[in-house]
């Protein structure tokens, strides 16, 4: 509703009463979605007065009102038509309210399927060659330019996310063939790691960038024929001491690490799994020791 309706002359020279069911006849035009053309089941002073719960004389009184034609102006607030239907003077320009988003998006589309097809009609054959010559419009432009930034933004959400479950982070590039599935996903690596060793390998915050070489990391101990068993067993090891430290995934995902993790584990679980200590601690076997028992016993089982 314009808020400088009361100001203007078309409505002076309707008054109060006429303003009032101006008003309404603009309620019923949205609730119609007439489009300033009210028909006339909906454009009598009957009908607007049940709208409005108003007298039918009061309405009849203001339609009335809104019909005169004031000093200087070609028409009134509304205009009667032959058939009967009312029309709303000056909609286009002074009452029709603001688009909403949808309705502009809607517009845009329109505008741009036309500039399409104008300009798809301008092209033009020349020595048997069709010549292109479609516009690039600025709605174009500001188009594509909201779609790319939607989809940076999602980039950026999810450029810290875990991988999804049961599927493998490789990027894959054209002309190479389909790598064979992973024996076991980043994310039970990384589950069965940090359980294991009762969270002395940690696996939050995770920085998708990890991504790629833990797969290959995964790979290269499929390699050797490694199970998701020894990874546990691994982490087992490293509960037990065998690594006084806190771990991070960027430890797991640098080449060798987890690989000899496994090496060590596997030789102090054939050791009946000792007390272990790092070589810098006190007391029980330090990692050396633990693989120098476990050749002893393999020698002696040998003989």
């Amino acid at each position: 509703m314009d808020a400088h309706l009361d100001n203007n002359p078309k409505a002076i020279e309707a008054g109060y009463v006429g303003v009032a069911v101006f008003c309404a006849v603009l309620r019923v035009n949205g609730c119609g979605k007439f489009d300033g053309l009210i028909p006339p089941a909906h454009a009598s002073a009957a009908y607007i007065a049940r709208c409005t719960g108003a007298p039918i004389k009061w309405v009849a009184e203001g339609l009335a009102a809104c019909e005169r034609i004031p000093e200087g102006e070609d028409t009134g607030l509304l205009q009667r038509e032959p058939d009967g239907s009312l029309r709303i003077c000056g909609w286009d320009n002074d009452w029709r309210p603001p688009a909403s988003s949808a309705e502009r998006m809607q517009a845009l589309r329109e505008r741009r399927k036309q500039a399409v097809t104008e300009s798809d009609a301008r092209v033009t054959e020349s020595d048997g060659a069709l010549r292109d010559v479609t516009d690039v419009t600025q709605l174009d432009l500001e188009e594509k330019r909201s779609d790319l930034d939607q989809e940076e933004s999602r980039s950026r959400q999810e450029e810290l996310l875990v991988p999804p479950s049961g599927t493998e982070v490789v990027s894959k590039k054209k002309g190479k063939k389909d790598k064979p599935p992973l024996p076991f996903t980043v994310e039970r690596l990384l589950d069965v790691l940090n359980t294991a060793s009762a969270g002395r390998v940690a696996i939050a915050p995770f920085d998708r960038r990890l991504a790629p070489p833990l797969t290959a990391v995964i790979r290269d101990l499929d390699a050797q024929s490694v199970t998701i068993e020894d990874v546990r067993l691994a982490g087992e090891w490293v509960r037990a001491g065998g690594i006084d430290c806190q771990l991070a995934v960027n430890w797991v995902a640098t080449t060798g690490k987890l690989a000899d993790a496994i090496a060590k584990a596997r030789a102090w679980d054939a050791a009946g799994r000792p007390s272990v200590r790092p070589v810098r601690g006190k007391g029980g076997m330090s990692v050396d020791e633990i693989l120098d028992f476990a050749k002893e016993l393999k020698d002696e089982q040998a003989d």
